[in-house]
């Protein structure tokens, strides 16, 4: 029997591009789309519509099968986490993450797009795999960072979170020799506590009670002018001898460790474990959890055999169970297979 669906938000609406690539693969999979939320025999709803909103409220009264695809770990958006909303739905699956409810506990993989930036994802603006390893491996022998980080000011609403220890290195930038990119470090105090404000009452207003000392998690020190915002995260990573890869929460693995490797970068690398996404250990660095060993290990990375760890990534990107399982296409697949 042929399966029906309808997406929440619909793949007009999604900017990064994997909506559309989601429909094409539901078509593959032989559903057809529905008339309607209400009338589909699966509902796939993309992180989550606004609480009491219309989309909600279909979303809710259809009989189909509801399955929420969380593309963000609890420290960004609680939301998604409440156990209210967790009940609304069938299936819940962590993408990038493992532990999902209702199906296969096991890892899923990040649709990994080549988005300059990926704060303002665009469905015109991607690279192609071969201009950014081309531009990456011209600029070995002429590398400006040696190690970089991009990060932006933000404050996780929920623990845990390692968004401490972005903050703590990137305020140690010229003692660890870090060259920091990103957004809101040279706000003011004010401004960073509004834009917090704000964050504050939406999340009030869908009905989540965030603790208020989130309110002034990142007022701790003045404005540091000098950490630049980049449009094109590849511009960076392309010249920079290591790249500091620190997830948003150890629950989960996104594009940024990809990144790093297309990039031409070495990841040093601060999240959850590795080897159940099939990312081989000699292909990274692993960062220390003990804030004492961090600074240290910063300091001895001029004995690494980088040579050997460049030939371990290039391996692992043209392998066809590297680089090819983490395409959007392959994603989609991996995300179907578990609720069709």
């Amino acid at each position: 029997m042929t399966k029906t669906f309808s997406l929440v938000p619909d793949s007009k609406h999604d900017s990064s591009g994997f909506s559309q690539v989601f429909e094409r693969e539901l078509f593959k999979a032989g559903c057809t789309e529905a008339r309607s939320i209400e009338l589909a025999d699966l509902v796939f709803v993309f992180d989550l519509p606004r609480r009491f909103s219309r989309a909600e409220q279909k979303v809710r009264q259809s009989r189909g099968k509801k399955i929420l695809l969380r593309f963000e770990p609890k420290a960004v958006n609680p939301l998604l986490y409440e156990p209210s909303v967790e009940q609304t739905y069938n299936i819940v699956l962590n993408i990038g993450g493992q532990d999902h409810l209702g199906c296969d506990p096991s890892p899923l993989k990040w649709p990994y797009f080549l988005h300059p930036n990926p704060a303002k994802p665009k469905q015109d603006n991607v690279h192609s795999p071969g201009t950014i390893r081309g531009q990456s491996q011209s600029s070995f022998g002429s590398k400006i960072h040696p190690i970089s980080l991009i990060v932006s000011n933000k404050v996780s609403w929920s623990a845990p979170s390692n968004y401490g220890l972005r903050r703590r290195l990137a305020l140690q930038r010229k003692k660890l020799n870090l060259c920091v990119f990103g957004m809101y470090w040279d706000d003011s105090r004010w401004k960073r506590l509004q834009k917090n404000f704000r964050i504050y009452l939406f999340l009030l207003s869908q009905g989540f009670l965030p603790k208020p000392i989130h309110l002034i998690e990142n007022l701790g020190f003045g404005r540091i002018g000098s950490i630049p915002t980049v449009l094109d995260k590849f511009e960076v990573i392309a010249q920079s001898e290591f790249h500091l890869v620190i997830e948003n929460s150890s629950t989960y693995v996104s594009e940024k460790l990809i990144d790093a490797m297309i990039g031409g970068a070495i990841p040093i690398y601060f999240g959850p474990e590795l080897s159940v996404y099939g990312i081989p250990k000699d292909s990274y660095i692993r960062f220390p959890k003990q804030p004492e060993d961090q600074l240290q290990f910063l300091e001895k990375l001029k004995a690494v055999d980088k040579d050997s760890i460049h030939m371990r990534i290039q391996e692992f990107l043209d392998s066809p169970d590297g680089l090819q399982t983490w395409w959007p296409e392959s994603a989609a697949q991996a995300i179907i297979s578990r609720c069709v």
